[in-house]
């Protein structure tokens, strides 16, 4: 499965509920992939049946980059508010929050790759960032938390 082009794929046809479900879904695929390369028996762990959460902390756990441990359980976080709420549409609280979860590091990562896409973007009919609304905030920082993780998992999560 490309879990990437799943991501992209509900970002533009899911509502805001079904955007954040599905991101989360497709960011707990990624964390589980790098688990199981760093275990030796996947029949235990398949036993455990763990939470997003404690999913998230083995990950860390094993070496998962921790800047973006907060991002993460801030996803999940998201994810239970629309799960359990009901609710229709990410509020710019969501988005904020969301991106205040980023470390440091990431932020300027996001604020360097949207950058380099801003002219492209345009040309799409998208508005500048300061305007942008929060459902496409939001999209735009679970895409940069995907590829990350995606990256990470490529070229560390591997058995060593």
């Amino acid at each position: 499965m490309d879990t990437f082009a799943e991501l992209i794929k509900a970002l533009d046809s899911e509502d805001d509920l079904g955007k954040v479900i599905r991101s989360q879904i497709i960011i707990e695929n990624i964390i589980v992939q790098y688990i199981e390369s760093q275990v030796k028996d996947i029949n235990f762990l398949n036993k455990m049946d763990l939470s997003f959460e404690q999913k998230t902390n083995l990950a860390l756990a094993f070496g998962l980059d921790k800047d973006w441990g907060a991002a993460i359980g801030c996803l999940g976080k998201l994810r239970n508010t629309f799960a359990h709420r009901l609710r229709g549409e990410i509020t710019k609280s969501d988005a904020n929050n969301f991106y205040k979860a980023f470390s440091p590091k990431n932020k300027r990562i996001t604020q360097e790759l949207y950058k380099t896409k801003e002219n492209e973007l345009k040309e799409l009919g998208f508005p500048a960032y300061q305007k942008m609304e929060p459902v496409h905030k939001f999209s735009l920082y679970v895409t940069v938390l995907s590829g990350a993780l995606q990256a990470w998992l490529d070229h560390r999560g591997k058995k060593t």
